[in-house]
Formats: structure tokens, sequence, C-alpha cells
């Protein structure tokens, strides 16, 4: 049995998916965790620690975020953020859709306004006190010049994100093709892999 550290239920039922279709038993476990760092990477090993310390039990955490390419920031310090990048959730609390999208705006030299191309990244982190091992999954795409539906599951990124290949964004797309092409999903797929074959 693996506990799913999330309080998200639509990251819960993403992961649980797949793992239902590898045959490897799953819970939700709802503990609130400290996020701090700087880096996917960083925060899901913070996390997968913190959440161990207290279950004791094998568990996976995931830590996810969106990337404009082109568009980092650099902070008071002179340090250069990926943005949004981990800080997803509160870009969108503080700019909302027209504020990401026109974030996500520049001009050419003639003067035409391009869209940056973006990608979404997972990063998972599975821990059973003893193996600490991190699983990445990568969406590239691009951000839309305006809002398309509305997530179902309360992501936002989802209406002003088409995946490559696509025309669509993720929430306008059959529920089946999204749920095969996400970041998670991926992240997820390679979990259960390594887990199924120690």
């Amino acid at each position: 049995m693996i506990s799913v550290v999330t309080g998200n239920n639509g990251k819960y039922n993403e992961i649980k998916e797949v793992l239902d279709k590898h045959k490897i038993k799953c819970k939700q476990e709802n503990i609130e965790l400290d996020e701090k760092d700087n880096t996917l990477e960083d925060t899901a090993l913070s996390k997968a620690r913190q959440a161990f310390s207290k279950i004791q039990k094998p568990l996976i955490v995931d830590d996810s975020g969106i990337f404009f390419e082109g568009k980092d920031e650099m902070d008071a310090e002179g340090v250069v953020h990926p943005f949004p990048g981990h800080k997803a959730k509160r870009a969108f609390e503080e700019l909302g859709f027209d504020g990401l999208i026109k974030k996500a705006q520049s001009k050419d030299a003639e003067g035409v306004i391009r869209l940056c191309k973006a990608y979404f990244k997972c990063v998972i982190c599975f821990t059973d006190g003893k193996t600490t091992k991190l699983f990445e999954g990568i969406v590239k795409g691009r951000i839309t010049d305006k809002v398309y539906g509305s997530s179902p599951e309360g992501l936002p990124y989802d209406s002003i994100f088409v995946p490559e290949g696509y025309d669509n964004v993720f929430c306008l797309l059959p529920p089946k093709v999204a749920h095969g092409l996400k970041h998670r999903t991926i992240a997820t797929e390679k979990f259960a892999e390594w887990f199924n074959g120690r």
C-alpha cells in the first residue's frame, strides 16, 4: 500500500488512475506540509521527508509547476527564477488569467505579439524511509491568447495551455486523451514501472 500525500482530490485521482492500472494499491493522506524550497525537486524531497516522519509508511508526494519559456524573473538578491515555475498557484492568485496571458506575450521585431512556449513539469518523490527516489514528467506546449473552458479539477492553467501536437487546451481535450498526456501521469507511470520492477 502506497500513501499518496496530497489534499488535492484532482491530483490524487490522476495518480490513483495510473497506480490502479499497474495494480499498486494506494490511499490518500492529507497532511499539512511546508513548501519553502526553490525547485520542484527540493520541494518534493522535503515534503516526502516531512510526510514520512509523520506517518512512517511508504509514500509518494508530488510537486509540479508550469514554466513560461524566456520569462524568467530576477529577485531582490539578483537570483533568477523561472516564471511561474513552482509558484504557479501563487502567480495565478496574484495575476489571474489576464495577467498570466499578458506575461506570456512579447512583441517581435515587426511589432507582432507572440505568445511564449511553456511546459508543465511534475516531480514525484517516493520514500519508504530507506529508499528515496525522484521521477519526472514533462509536457511541452504553448500559452493561448485567451481562456478556453474551465477545468473540472480546478486547474486554471489547463484553460490556457495547449499541449504540443494538439489544437485544444487541456481542459477541452477528451478526458482520456488529456490524462495520458499529463505531466503527473508521465511521472507516475515512471514511478509505477520502477516500483513494480524492484
